[in-house]
């Protein structure tokens, strides 16, 4: 009996080139033993609380040329499950757009959860879920007044265009590029209710070249409490990935 398997990949950014290479390596080994492979695209959507790979309904003019020169006969396929989710986020989007309001705290939340840190507080180690709150690094009110021009400059900077294109219909409306990076999950870390008011005060920072801790007090007393809370005087290696650098800049300036 022939087996069959079948392969997910995503056609997302540079990991379309990489997962194609591999597609096209196990299809040759597949013809070498008879065996039967359905190749499924899958791409990554920014917008939904649900498990990162999903089979899209479209792939990237790219991906789509590789797959014709490299002469593979692959046909991808979605889901009415899929295409619900879809919907539905894109008239929670609508909602929020209807309302001018960027912030989407649910939307924000889940994403700095699919991020995968570890959920305590980022200042004080605090692990009780329900005295931790989600911080925006590049807040959001700040980011509601930027111009047309300085967030497609940062789209453009930090490589999110196609990114942004995959997450919703509406992905060319200047409200949701902003609606997009004020919900990003690289634009959040956790922190309990005492220090997510500090940060908001702007009491202190992070160093968006190595996430060091940088702060500033008017009472002496509270910088040396502040201080001794510490659990570690700079972020961790997963938290500070370049998109999450990017944001602490926007913050540093505002600190500055």
């Amino acid at each position: 009996m022939t087996e069959k398997y079948t392969y997910i990949f995503k056609s997302l950014s540079a990991q379309q080139y990489d997962s194609l290479v591999r597609c096209w390596c196990l299809k040759v080994l597949a013809d070498n033993e008879n065996t039967k492979i359905e190749f499924k695209l899958g791409k990554q959507y920014f917008a939904y609380n649900q498990e990162e790979v999903k089979v899209s309904e479209k792939i990237s003019t790219q991906v789509q040329e590789i797959i014709n020169l490299a002469g593979l006969n692959i046909h991808y396929t979605t889901t009415e499950e899929f295409m619900n989710d879809i919907k539905k986020a894109d008239n929670t989007y609508l909602k929020f757009k209807k309302s001018d309001n960027i912030r989407n705290q649910l939307l924000f939340r889940n994403n700095i959860r699919k991020k995968g840190i570890a959920t305590e507080c980022i200042i004080c180690g605090e692990d009780d879920t329900k005295l931790l709150e989600a911080a925006h690094l590049w807040e959001v009110k700040q980011i509601k007044k930027i111009s047309l021009k300085e967030v497609n400059n940062f789209i453009k900077i930090n490589k999110l265009q196609e990114m942004i294109e995959a997450s919703s219909q509406y992905s060319g409306d200047f409200f949701y590029k902003k609606y997009f990076l004020a919900n990003s999950g690289d634009n959040g870390v956790w922190v309990c209710s005492n220090h997510h008011k500090q940060f908001d005060l702007n009491y202190y920072y992070f160093d968006s070249k190595n996430g060091k801790v940088i702060f500033k007090f008017d009472n002496s007393a509270t910088a040396e409490k502040f201080k001794k809370s510490l659990k570690g005087e700079q972020l961790s290696e997963n938290i500070l990935t370049p998109l999450t650098k990017a944001f602490l800049h926007k913050r540093e300036e505002l600190f500055k």
